[in-house]
Formats: structure tokens, C-alpha cells, sequence
């Protein structure tokens, strides 16, 4: 077999869409996943008799013109995985409160303007700042004025970026909102890029806030079908896929990529295309010395988002009797912003905010219809995992059970009784699945500084290697990981002189 033009380390999301996007271009490519199972963290894991997603199992856009929605018409994916809109957004609960927020901006604002009346103008001056702040990176994408102009009369064409781009969510809501609950409730779209509103940049709380209100959408199956349809998708149109393959470095001359090395030997490429964790990337596989002490130093100061704990539940209950009225819960420990903070920094995940998805049994699946599927993420910390031994892990992983169960209680009245199946899923099995040591669920924390244009670019001071995932713009979500790994797909085909098709 001739050597590929592109070989892509990692089969997540972005790199199963890298090779999918240029096995269609008619380019050889090459995928090698070290894992015996492609999809990185968007899988679904066996639970005794149930196969449930270790995920969300929703993301926003694929609305008609969003760019997700055109790259998956043009693999042919967006008839077989038919993404359909939700009614809802999610649930929020704090404490006794709960508000339904439905889908659609003007919707969702009049929801939380009716839960908050007293700080109406505090509610519609929070959103309005999201609003402002997601159509103005919206239009700075698509601005055709020159680079030497949008620069000059920056403040002038984008004021509401150059005014917030280096405050924090949390620093927003409270210069906007007199009700702590109405600031914990609006920062609740900081969990969807995985973090708190303490640490989530305005802008990136902004972009998730905004996108999710517009349109939240459900792909049947989560993100199992998608990196199933999309390694379909690569094989259909010529790509190698490989598994089981790990790739111990990049080979390169020193300037310029010559392709990788594997346990199996070299494998020769004009282009490599890595969907791995950026530290792993520049910590182990890249020489060193083939890139500029600048960039290292660059990554060495960004830091990475929160792991999870995450517990995977087959409950026998119908859909109808829990007490939830979205597919996603947003569970606050009480209304102090600095206690969820502070919750996180403590060996326990007691106090800290837990995101509840609620999934219909798996399409094609003989599971009983009174069986619902549970998914409950809290955010931690893999180092009180990796520095605990085989008793303190277990000591922690039965307390983390324990604590997430009980306050899952509030879906039903004995829930606890009706669990037939379960799983906890700890940062170290994040990790294994990734190979990423911080077991990081959105790549660099969406902070100020490492938010936008501040997170890694596709192309590397290693000419021919590219970055793909949610290290790179825009990551985080399996979504936006798809539109990373497009434009790494894009990059690389140009990188080679080839005309793309669209």
C-alpha cells in the first residue's frame, strides 16, 4: 500500500472527522487510535445490560447554516444521524428552585425574567451582554474589512469583546445582577464548557450560553453514533483505520513532518494531523527540539480544564415519573457562587454542581420501557485519584457513588431502590480512555486568557503538523470538537495543494 498523504493520530471526534473530511477530498489518509475503541469521551459504556452514553448526549447547532450542519451534509451523515431540535434547554435547580428554560433566546429570557422579577433589568442586561457578546465573534468570523482596520477601530466595530474580553462570567452576572440565585442560575451555561462562572471567561460563557438558548439539539444515540457514523463515513470513502495502534512519537527532520512512529514501525506522511491531548503532544511525541522555546513556554503557562466523576445509572422508572422536565439537569449545592468554587479544591464532590442527562434507552436496543438511563457529571480532580492507593480509591469512588445517588434523589421518591444498574467512571478512566494524564474534559480551561483566539491554532511551528480537538479553537463539546477537527481537515488538504469540494 503507498504511504498515506495525511495519517491522524486519535480517533475522538476531531480526528474521526479530519479523516472523514479528507478521505473525501480523495486524499489517502491513515487513522491510528491507541485505543481498541474509537470516540475518545463521546462512547457509551456497557453497564451490565444497558449501554449507556459516558456523555451529554446533545450538543448545540446543526440548525440549517450552522457550519456543523454543512460539514455533516457533506459527509452524508446528516440524514443517517437526523439530529433533532429540543424543546428545551435544561433544568435549573438550586436548592427548592427549579426553572425550566426553553428553547429559544426570546423564550429563555422571558423564563428567566418571570423566575427573577425583581431584577428584571439585572436578567435582561445579563443576556443582552451574551447576546451582544456571541453576534459580535459571530461577526468578526465573517468581518471582509481589512486585518490593519478591524485593528485600529477595534473598540469602535466590536465594543462589547474589547470591553469584557478579559472578565470572567462570574465578574459579568455580578455586575449586572443584585439576586445571588440569578446569577447562579444564568451561569449555569458555564458547566456546559466545564468549568464554574468564576473561572469561565465571559466570552466563552457567552458563545455557550447563547448557542445552547438558540438551539439545543439531540442526536439520537449521543455521541456513540456520531463517531460511529463518521468512522463509517472515512472506511466508505477509502480511509485505513486502525486500532489498537499507538503512535510512541512524531518523525520529523528536525524542520518539517516526515510522518510518525509506531510499535510496528514508521509509517511515512506529508502531513500529520494530532487529535491527542497538547501536553501529551509537545510533552512526548514531538521532539523537542523541532519546536521554538516560545511555544513551549506558551503551553507550559495554559492550564487544563477540570476532569469528572461520572456516574452511569440504569433506572427502572419510566421517563414520565421522574421529576425532571428537561434531558439535562443543572443541580446547584445552594446559591453561593465561591462555595461551588471552593467545593471543587475539597476531597469530596458533596458541594459541587452536578449535570444530570436523561437518556431514552439506546436506539435499536430490546431494553425494557420502563427502564430510563441516567448520566451524572460532577466536576474533580484526577491528582486525589492518582495519589491515593487501591483502599483510598475505593474508599472515594463508594463516597462519590454515594453522594451522587443521594442527590439524585430528587428525580424520585426511591430512586436509590430502583437503580438496576450502575457504574462511577473516575478521572483515571477518563484518562485511559484519552490518554490524557489531567483526564481534561474541554482541553485548556475556557478561562479569559484562554479563551478564543487564545487557545492553540490547527497549524504548529512544525511545518506539515496540525492540532485537532478541544485544545484548539474552538473546541470543547463534541460539536465544536467536529469543527475542529474540519479545520485541521481543511488545512491539511490545503497544506498539500489540493482543491477542496464542498
Amino acid at each position: 500500500m503507498a504511504d498515506p498523504d495525511v495519517v491522524v493520530v486519535g480517533g475522538g471526534i476531531a480526528g474521526l472527522t479530519c479523516a472523514a473530511f479528507l478521505a473525501r477530498q480523495g486524499l489517502d489518509v491513515t487513522l491510528l487510535e491507541r485505543d481498541d475503541r474509537l470516540g475518545g469521551l463521546a462512547r457509551s459504556v456497557k453497564v451490565d445490560d444497558w449501554l449507556i452514553p459516558a456523555n451529554f448526549g446533545r450538543t448545540d447547532g446543526f440548525h440549517e447554516g450552522d457550519p456543523k450542519s454543512r460539514i455533516l451534509e457533506h459527509l452524508g451523515l446528516l440524514e443517517r444521524l437526523r439530529p433533532t431540535p429540543c424543546d428545551t434547554v435544561c433544568e435549573i435547580r438550586i436548592d427548592d428552585f427549579r426553572l425550566t428554560v426553553p428553547a429559544g433566546f426570546d423564550a429563555a429570557r422571558e423564563a428567566f425574567v418571570a423566575a427573577f422579577p425583581a431584577d428584571e433589568r439585572g436578567v435582561r442586561r445579563a443576556l443582552g451582554s451574551f447576546e451582544r457578546l456571541a453576534g459580535e465573534v459571530e461577526r468578526l468570523a465573517d468581518d471582509s474589512r481589512s486585518a490593519a482596520l478591524r485593528f485600529l477601530a477595534f473598540p469602535l466595530f466590536y465594543p462589547a469583546i474589547f470591553r469584557l474580553r478579559g472578565r470572567t462570567c462570574a465578574e459579568l452576572l455580578r455586575s449586572r445582577l443584585r439576586d445571588p440565585r440569578a446569577r447562579v442560575a444564568l451561569g449555569a451555561f458555564a458547566q456546559l464548557i466545564g468549568t464554574s462562572p468564576a473561572d469561565a471567561g465571559a466570552m466563552a460563557c457567552a458563545l455557550a450560553a447563547t448557542a445552547a438558548l438558540r438551539r439545543p439539539i439531540a442526536v439520537p444515540g449521543g455521541g456513540r453514533s456520531l463517531a460511529q457514523g463518521l468512522a463509517d463515513v472515512a472506511r466508505e470513502a477509502g480511509a485505513e483505520v486502525r486500532t489498537k495502534t499507538p503512535v510512541t512519537s512524531v518523525w520529523t527532520d528536525g524542520r518539517r513532518v516526515r510522518g510518525v512512529r509506531t510499535a510496528a514501525g514508521e509509517v511515512p506522511a506529508k502531513v500529520v494531523v494530532l487529535n491527542a491531548p497538547a501536553l501529551v503532544a509537545f510533552g512526548s511525541l514531538v521532539d523537542r527540539d523541532a519546536v521554538h522555546a516560545g511555544y513551549l513556554q506558551r503551553l507550559g503557562l495554559m492550564k487544563p480544564s477540570a476532569s469528572a466523576s461520572v456516574l452511569l445509572l440504569a433506572v427502572r422508572a419510566p421517563r414520565a415519573e421522574l421529576a425532571a422536565t428537561a434531558d439535562l439537569v443543572v443541580v446547584h449545592a445552594g446559591d453561593d457562587p465561591d462555595a461551588h468554587v471552593a467545593a471543587l479544591d475539597e476531597d469530596s464532590v458533596a458541594g459541587r454542581t452536578m449535570t444530570v442527562a436523561v437518556h431514552p434507552p439506546a436506539p435499536g436496543s430490546d431494553a425494557p420501557p420502563d427502564v430510563t438511563l441516567l448520566t451524572a457529571v460532577v466536576p474533580d480532580r484526577i491528582g486525589r485519584w492518582a495519589g491515593a492507593d487501591q483502599a483510598r480509591r475505593a474508599e472515594q469512588a463508594e463516597e462519590a457513588r454515594a453522594s451522587m445517588l443521594a442527590r439524585l434523589g430528587f428525580l424520585h421518591p426511591v430512586l436509590s431502590s430502583r437503580v438496576a444498574a450502575s457504574r462511577l467512571l473516575t478521572p483515571l478512566d477518563l484518562s485511559e480512555w484519552t490518554g490524557d494524564p489531567d483526564a481534561s474534559l474541554f482541553g485548556w480551561e475556557p478561562s479569559p486568557s484562554q479563551s478564543g483566539t487564545q487557545r492553540l491554532e490547527q497549524q504548529t511551528p512544525v511545518d506539515g503538523l496540525l492540532l485537532a480537538g478541544a485544545w484548539t479553537t474552538p473546541g470543547g463539546g463534541y460539536g465544536n470538537t467536529m469543527l475542529s477537527g474540519f479545520l485541521a481537515g481543511l488545512q491539511s488538504a490545503m497544506a498539500l495543494g489540493k482543491r477542496v469540494r464542498m
